[in-house]
């Protein structure tokens, strides 16, 4: 396990196109196109019956999320569910509080323009997607954007989104259950937080 699979799949596609073939079975797609074409429903079908490779390991709480989830019904009514917090009213509400961020953003870019430095815009893009999601799930920042270092959570959330399996394997310590319990368990506890009604203090 090398985990150079990507880079050579990407090879493949500067030399071959947007569409490569990686299998008898399997093919590659790199145009933004083909995610509506293949997984989106159109007309009211239904969704494209996803593989068992796509499906991962079983939730410790036994519920898929709605990216897994295999039932039509129940990917239904998860859409159902999200759709609200995705409306135009909704995302609107939220200017200010995902404003503060790119702002905090900008500002980390001209201190790095101001000194002359180069910057990984992919990293403080996903710093940024970081704060920003942890905001509106758990009423609280990771607090990427402010730390001066990069941050242990962010650093692991990259590392584990990039690289699954060698994150897996540098918790040697952690089987994969007891690291989705862990990450389930901080889950409830924070969305609880959150959802909780503030305190009235006299």
């Amino acid at each position: 396990m090398r985990g150079t699979l990507p880079h050579k799949i990407q090879d493949l596609h500067t030399r071959y196109g947007s569409v490569v073939r990686t299998g008898p079975n399997e093919l590659s797609y790199i145009d933004e196109a083909a995610w509506e074409d293949i997984h989106g429903k159109h007309n009211g079908g239904k969704q494209l019956a996803k593989a068992d490779e796509f499906m991962p390991t079983k939730p410790p709480n036994g519920a898929q999320g709605l990216v897994f989830v295999r039932d039509d019904a129940d990917h239904g009514r998860l859409r159902r569910n999200f759709s609200h917090g995705f409306s135009d009213k909704a995302l609107r509400g939220q200017e200010n509080l995902i404003g503060k961020y790119f702002d905090a953003l900008t500002w980390r870019v001209g201190e790095a323009c101001k000194a002359k430095k180069p910057l990984d815009m992919t990293k403080w893009y996903q710093l940024t997607t970081f704060d920003i999601v942890g905001d509106l799930t758990f009423g609280e920042s990771f607090n990427c954007l402010q730390d001066d270092h990069e941050l242990h959570v962010s650093n692991s959330l990259m590392n584990c989104s990039a690289h699954p399996h060698e994150a897996l394997l540098t918790r040697r310590n952690h089987s994969a259950t007891e690291m989705g319990q862990e990450s389930l368990l901080h889950c409830q506890v924070s969305v609880h937080t959150r959802l909780s009604p503030p305190l009235d203090v006299d």
